[in-house]
């Protein structure tokens, strides 16, 4: 007959029990952050140039947009309804606001936004809207960097989106070691 005291007091079975508990606990640690804290994706095509990259592998923070809403500069990821893909784009405007593209440049609510950050021109195109527009209550208006290149708000396939379907905030990127590094949040006031 087995001494189950005498094992479970054995050095080397407590030792293994305690690397256990560890492991066991910083798994599970894990599993939530993922799903309620902070997940990774990786940047897919050329549509947020020149200010993310494709392949680079991005943190996502998706905790503060559960206490407070998206800003417009955020660079969000989020999943279009109907698809199984995430997109990254930049939030251009808010709920209630009128956009417009005029002369090659964004305006909201009829004032200019400035953006140093865009790659190639803005243009209407595409065949979803007719400018101005008001992004609808709920609703958030979203553009790639790279506006040549882009399926974004204006796009019939992708249209504005919805603050439920934001997994959150683009915070850091982590790989290529190149581009490692903190996202910098845009200021639209500079």
């Amino acid at each position: 007959m087995i001494d189950y005291n005498a094992v479970l007091n054995n050095k080397y079975v407590k030792i293994i029990l305690e690397w256990l508990e560890v492991i066991v606990i910083a798994f599970a640690i894990a599993i939530v952050c993922k799903f309620f804290v902070v997940e990774t994706d990786i940047v897919k095509g050329v549509s947020m140039e020149p200010s993310f990259v494709e392949g680079e592998k991005v943190l996502v923070e998706k905790l503060s947009y559960k206490f407070s809403d998206p800003k417009r500069g955020d660079a969000i990821v989020f999943r279009p309804i109907g698809t199984k893909d995430n997109y990254i784009k930049r939030i251009i405007a808010l709920p209630s606001e009128e956009v417009d593209i005029k002369d090659g440049n964004i305006l909201i609510n009829g004032e200019v936004l400035k953006e140093n950050y865009i790659k190639g021109e803005n243009f209407t195109g595409l065949d979803h809207i007719e400018f101005p527009y008001i992004v609808p209550e709920g609703q958030y208006f979203v553009l790639g960097d790279n506006r040549m290149h882009s399926v974004d708000s204006r796009a019939l396939e992708l249209g504005e989106v919805s603050k439920k379907n934001i997994k959150g905030r683009c915070f850091f990127i982590i790989s290529p070691s190149d581009y490692f590094g903190k996202i910098e949040k845009i200021n639209y006031e500079e």
